[in-house]
């Protein structure tokens, strides 16, 4: 996720006394990671390490994964996208086929 700073800052937290974590990029994407496979928390904890705990992870998935926070994490990844598409479309408009 670091690939898109944005991103990750769109998860902040429900309450506004919460600190914001060190390495919750880690636990956002785990927590993100096991919700999308439907696998729960335990493939995606990483022993050793401090953000990928079920703790943790649990912690992240109650109180930064929310409707308005997937909704703000969306925004900069489809602007991201819809920018290579239209370069795609000027620069190589034969590339793009409807079938």
């Amino acid at each position: 996720m670091s690939w898109q700073p944005e991103f990750a800052a769109a998860f902040t937290p429900a309450s506004s006394r919460q600190a914001r974590l060190d390495d919750l990029a880690v636990s956002v994407g785990a927590a993100i990671t096991a919700h999308a496979r439907n696998v729960g928390f335990t493939p995606v904890i990483t022993p050793g390490l401090a953000a990928p705990t079920r703790h943790r992870i649990s912690h992240v998935d109650q109180n930064y994964l929310r409707p308005e926070t997937y909704a703000a994490a969306n925004a900069p990844l489809i602007t991201a996208q819809a920018v290579s598409l239209s370069r795609l479309v000027v620069s190589e408009p034969h590339a793009i086929r409807c079938t």
